[in-house]
């Protein structure tokens, strides 16, 4: 924020201040032990389930092979390209940048072969604000914590962001608004 202040104004700093605090919904404070692999699949569930709403709010399109994308890319990328690119740094292993480099056009290519499967994106209409609320409140209710009673009943409030349309001008006929500024 130093370097931008206005990032704050940006669909991406808002995106990842969402994953982070999503990140922390599923996981602290937490009672029973899991398996890093459970704990990895649980995150991307909240990935997946809880950024619905504002995706859809900001872009009107959902990634539908996100999941399998960050499957690969994320330990892909923290466990092989950060740490031959930090290596490459030094001065008598600069030929593992290659390697960085490499590994990373390989996951690029996989994300390409991805992102060109037919139904890879859902588009829709833009949703509107009341069933941004309640889809928030929806994704909220199924990633509450295990014992929290009837969390499918949140995919429920997910609903009106799919199936309730803004109204549009009828046929002929335009809808202006100018702000006076």
């Amino acid at each position: 924020l130093l370097a931008d202040p206005w990032a704050v104004l940006s669909p991406g700093f808002w995106l990842s201040f969402g994953a982070v605090a999503l990140i922390f919904y599923v996981t602290a404070n937490r009672i029973g032990k899991t398996n890093w692999l459970q704990e990895y699949g649980k995150v991307q569930w909240a990935m997946t389930i809880g950024l619905i709403p504002p995706l859809l709010a900001l872009f009107q399109q959902l990634s539908l092979v996100s999941p399998i994308a960050n499957a690969f890319a994320i330990p892909l990328v923290s466990f092989v390209v950060v740490p031959l690119t930090l290596l490459g740094t030094l001065p008598p292993f600069e030929w593992m940048l290659y390697l960085a480099h490499q590994t990373m056009a390989l996951c690029m290519w996989l994300l390409e072969a991805l992102n060109s499967l037919p139904l890879a994106v859902w588009t829709q209409h833009a949703p509107t604000q009341s069933s941004i609320v309640l889809g928030v409140l929806g994704a909220a209710w199924i990633l509450a914590p295990r014992g929290f009673p009837l969390r499918w009943l949140g995919v429920i409030l997910l609903l009106p962001m799919f199936l309730i349309t803004r109204t549009t001008p009828a046929e002929n006929t335009a809808r202006i608004i100018v702000f006076d500024v």
